[in-house]
């Protein structure tokens, strides 16, 4: 009998380094940050095959960063720490050295045959900065280290937003530690296998899974798996082990349902097309639907009128295309 493949689904929750309080950050530069900088507070995977199902749970706490206070509070679900306290006091949940957490992580890497997480580049990214973040902390050299990445941030933050270009970054293999591993992204998989449907579409415009500008359908692991359940109002504890375990059922779900893409592909939500260009095309769009993009499209340009872009003015045409969509089958009615 051919031995089962194993997979490894991750999941992360992150903060980011401490900043001065007298920048006073807005939400969108805050996230700027957190993306370009993140800082692991929380890790947990599963263990699965296509034939078992999961077969093994892990789940830490980084004690370098949740167990500092000022770094912890700058996660976005800081509210979550006596969710986590409570875990602790159950023997639910550990904390742990960073060094030590990824030793253990690594062992399990060996015995799996691909590495997957939902939007992997990010959390790979984690991993990558949590490492030198760690070993910066344990040198001499760390004070001078977090100034320059306090200058770095101050341009993230205040610079147009550009996706940071990962010039070494493979999109088929995790490299850590001198070793490698291969990657598949379950969010590329999802997209590819699963959501890439008319139905799928009509779900998000009639329940508003829409994403912040209105362009584009929200592909978040959160949607997907309302989708796959038809539970419309489940909402992700976003902690990592249960997210992990959420990704693990998209994942079994998604390779059974089509083929394995292995890698990681940029921006797969692309695959699903434009919101407007499905709310013109198809026959089945109700003026309810249309008026939900409606709403997330206008809601997108009356926050940023103050600063015009490209983006902004390829948001107003979007609008316009569903807004002429929707008084066209108000007509018909």
């Amino acid at each position: 009998m051919a031995k089962q493949k194993l997979l490894l689904t991750f999941d992360t929750e992150t903060c980011t380094i401490v900043l001065p309080d007298s920048w006073n950050l807005t939400a969108d530069e805050k996230k700027k940050i957190s993306i370009a900088r993140p800082l692991i507070y929380d890790i947990g995977w599963t263990i699965s095959s296509r034939s078992a199902g999961v077969i093994e749970k892990k789940n830490y706490l980084i004690a370098e960063t949740f167990s500092v206070p000022s770094v912890f509070n700058t996660a976005y679900y800081k509210e979550k720490r006596p969710i986590y306290l409570d875990m602790i006091n159950n023997g639910e949940l550990s904390v742990k050295p960073w060094r030590e957490v990824m030793e253990i992580f690594l062992a399990d890497c060996e015995q799996a045959d691909l590495i997957c997480a939902f939007n992997e580049q990010f959390d790979l990214r984690a991993i990558n900065f949590t490492e030198l973040y760690i070993n910066k902390l344990y040198s001499p050299n760390y004070q001078s280290w977090y100034e320059n990445q306090v200058a770095l941030c101050w341009k993230i933050a205040h610079q147009p937003y550009k996706k940071e270009n990962d010039k070494d970054f493979d999109p088929l293999h995790f490299t850590f530690r001198n070793k490698q591993y291969k990657v598949m992204d379950i969010w590329g998989l999802a997209c590819e296998n699963i959501i890439n449907t008319p139905t799928y579409k009509r779900a998000c415009l009639e329940h508003s899974l829409i994403s912040p500008s209105g362009m584009y359908f929200s592909t978040n692991a959160e949607n997907v798996r309302r989708f796959i359940y038809k539970e419309y109002g489940f909402i992700e504890e976003h902690t990592a082990l249960s997210d992990a375990e959420i990704e693990t059922e998209i994942l079994l779900k998604a390779l059974k349902r089509g083929k394995k893409v292995e890698g990681i592909e940029f921006f797969p939500f692309r695959k699903l097309g434009y919101v407007s260009d499905f709310i013109e095309e198809d026959n089945r769009i109700t003026p309810a639907m249309a008026q939900n993009a409606l709403d997330i499209l206008n809601a997108y340009i009356a926050q940023h009128s103050e600063q015009p872009t490209p983006y902004l003015s390829q948001v107003i045409n979007h609008s316009a295309k569903v807004e002429k969509k929707r008084d066209s089958l108000l007509w018909d009615e």
